[in-house]
């Protein structure tokens, strides 16, 4: 998204900071698309210091930009301690691109920018972000030039002309049943009965509950893996079918933007709230389901109805080219540069009550994230931010628990950094 909104917004400088990159390569396109853009990309870890030191030299970098765009990590305290001086820094703009996490820098952005109303309404009625500082900037997608027909793409990837293709691309874990939630589950039969029907699916391995169904259907349900090879699918798709319980926005807008009809499922009782799948575009399209039967109904109509299929495509490409493809998108993002510069700088905000709330988002998020970081791993990402005498302390720690730790973890992370550069570069 940051290489794409600087190429969009040509008409602009744009300089990148970056925070933690570490000995990781900037990839080409973000690295191209500043400098196209007349500005520089700094990293800010490879400089000797700590934390302090690298918010300090955020905080100068800034000093000559007419407004900063926050696109960070949820706990990266980098930019909190750079801009808690608002008297001294330019509009901060947080893009809200992980509305369902714990994130910290509500209190020194000017506005919060969410990438879906369902985020932008949270963060008013959760994060008490007042709704003068709250706006919505959609996902930004590059124009999509189809460079295969359907049938020929099909072709290319061993299917009959005639079958009709139904394609997910999503990381693993977006697809594990929760409760009644069950992808495979809920497909599997509706692909059984429409015997024209085959599922490929992006992400998961052929394994388990994925090699079963493969067998059952006599190869019409394939598991294909993590592939980089997406558009060639995009491509073949006549349907597209978004993961769950988890979604994924992004695969669901690339999807769309071939002209494909796009199908999620809504999860119980929680319509409307950041469980779902929604943008300013895919409200406008997307069809959904709020349970097993009305969603297998629906996946049947698209299969089995062409001109249902075809309609709903086409409707599809228009609304998500009208809101997330320029120049819809450009302005949008002029109204968010305006308001930014327009408002005051932002004062902290209140402090609100202590309270333990049980809706439905709070009872489903510690089920959705238990495969993320634990304490422990979340401790050794942060490791080497630590004073000398803390780092060690940990690291013993950590290693009772993994005797394999690497040693180097006990160096301060821009002395790590330039270690792992020098061994690369090797």
């Amino acid at each position: 998204m940051v290489w794409r909104w600087a190429q969009q917004d040509a008409g602009r400088q744009h300089s990148l900071v970056l925070t933690r990159q570490g000995p990781t390569p900037v990839p080409p396109p973000l690295r191209n698309a500043i400098a196209a853009a007349g500005g520089q990309v700094h990293v800010l870890n490879t400089q000797r210091g700590s934390l302090l030191a690298w918010a300090r030299a955020l905080r100068e970098i800034a000093a000559s930009a007419d407004i900063v765009i926050l696109h960070v990590h949820p706990y990266d305290v980098i930019p909190v301690l750079a801009f808690a001086d608002k008297t001294a820094s330019p509009p901060v703009v947080y893009a809200d691109h992980a509305d369902h996490a714990f994130w910290v820098g509500a209190g020194i952005s000017d506005v919060v920018a969410g990438l879906r109303e369902s985020g932008a309404r949270l963060a008013q009625e959760r994060r008490g972000v007042p709704p003068e500082r709250s706006a919505t900037l959609p996902i930004i997608m590059p124009p999509t030039e189809r460079t295969l027909p359907r049938a020929q793409a099909k072709q290319q990837l061993g299917l009959p002309a005639e079958s009709i293709l139904l394609l997910s691309i999503a990381r693993p874990h977006k697809y594990e049943p929760l409760g009644e939630l069950d992808f495979l589950g809920t497909l599997l039969p509706v692909v059984e009965q429409h015997r024209q029907s085959r599922l490929l699916v992006i992400g998961p391995e052929q394994t388990g509950p994925w090699a079963q169904a493969n067998a059952q259907t006599l190869g019409r349900v394939q598991a294909l893996g993590k592939r980089e090879d997406t558009a060639l699918f995009y491509q073949a798709a006549d349907i597209y079918v978004d993961s769950f319980p988890i979604v994924s926005i992004t695969s669901l807008l690339e999807a769309g933007s071939y002209g494909t009809p796009l199908l999620s499922r809504c999860w119980p009782a929680a319509e409307g709230s950041i469980l779902g799948a929604d943008t300013q575009g895919l409200d406008r399209c997307l069809l959904r389901a709020n349970d097993r039967a009305g969603y297998q109904a629906a996946l049947a109509r698209l299969i089995s109805d062409t001109e249902h299929r075809t309609r709903a495509g086409k409707w599809t490409q228009e609304a998500l080219k009208a809101v997330h493809h320029a120049p819809g998108w450009q302005r949008t993002l002029e109204a968010l540069y305006q308001q930014a510069a327009s408002l005051p700088p932002v004062t902290p905000l209140p402090e609100s009550e202590e309270r333990c709330l049980t809706d439905v988002v709070d009872l489903w998020l510690p089920h959705i994230f238990q495969a993320e970081p634990n304490l422990e791993q979340i401790i050794q990402f942060h490791l080497q931010l630590m004073p000398l005498r803390l780092r060690v302390a940990n690291w013993i720690e950590l290693r009772k628990a993994n005797p394999a730790l690497s040693p180097g973890l006990l160096l301060p992370e821009w002395l790590g950094v330039s270690a792992s550069r020098l061994r690369l570069s090797r």
